[in-house]
C-alpha cells in the first residue's frame, strides 16, 4: 500500500508540475506549489523531513562527497570559460533568490522527495540515473538559449548529486555543489 500511495503521490505532482510549466506559470511559484503539497502530506503520513534530507546529522560527509564532483565540475566549467573567451554574465541580486530559495527547493523536490519515492522501486544507482533524468527534463521549461547547455549539463550534475545524496542522505552537500556550479554556469553562459 506504502508504494502505490508513493507512486501515485509522485505522478499526481509531475502532472501538475508539467501543466503548470507548460502554462508559462514561473518555475519558482510551481516549486512552491509542489513543496506545499509534498511537505503536509509526507508529515501527515508520518514520513517525516529528516527521510528527505532535512537532517543536522551527516552534514560534514554529506559535503565531504560532494567536493571532488564540484572541484572537477569547476575546472571543466574554467576550461569552457578559457574556450568561449569572455564570461557574459555578472552577479547580481538574483543569484540571492537562486541561493536560497530555487537552489535548496530544486534539491529538495528532485533529491529529497523524488528519489525517496524512487527508493521504494529501484536500486540506488537507478534511484539517482531516474532522478537524474527528470531534474534535467524539468530544465525543457528554461530560456531557450540556455537549453542546450541546461540539459546536458543537469542530467550530469544531477546524477552525481544524486548519487552522493543516496549515499549520504543530507541535502547540505548537493545544495551547496549545486549552487557553486549553477552560478558558474550562469556566470559563463
Amino acid at each position: 500500500m506504502e508504494r502505490k500511495k508513493e507512486a501515485l503521490q509522485l505522478v499526481i505532482l509531475l502532472i501538475l508540475s508539467l501543466f503548470l510549466l507548460s502554462s508559462g506559470i514561473d518555475n519558482y511559484i510551481v516549486m512552491l506549489v509542489v513543496i506545499s503539497f509534498i511537505v503536509p502530506l509526507e508529515i501527515l503520513w508520518g514520513e517525516g523531513l529528516k527521510n528527505m534530507g532535512i537532517s543536522r546529522e551527516g552534514i560534514v560527509d554529506a559535503i565531504r562527497v560532494q567536493i571532488p564532483f564540484t572541484v572537477l565540475g569547476t575546472l571543466f566549467l574554467f576550461l569552457v570559460f578559457l574556450i568561449r573567451g569572455s564570461a557574459s554574465g555578472e552577479l547580481s541580486s538574483g543569484y540571492l533568490l537562486y541561493w536560497l530559495l530555487s537552489v535548496p527547493m530544486q534539491e529538495f523536490i528532485f533529491r529529497g522527495y523524488v528519489q525517496g519515492v524512487l527508493r521504494y522501486f529501484f536500486s540506488r544507482v537507478w534511484v539517482a540515473s531516474l532522478a537524474a533524468v527528470l531534474f534535467s527534463a524539468s530544465h525543457i521549461f528554461a530560456d531557450p538559449h540556455y537549453r542546450a547547455v541546461l540539459i546536458p549539463s543537469t542530467l550530469v550534475a544531477g546524477f552525481a548529486w544524486g548519487f552522493a545524496y543516496e549515499h549520504k542522505k543530507n541535502l547540505i552537500g548537493p545544495i551547496i555543489s549545486h549552487a557553486v556550479l549553477g552560478t558558474l554556469i550562469f556566470l559563463i553562459f
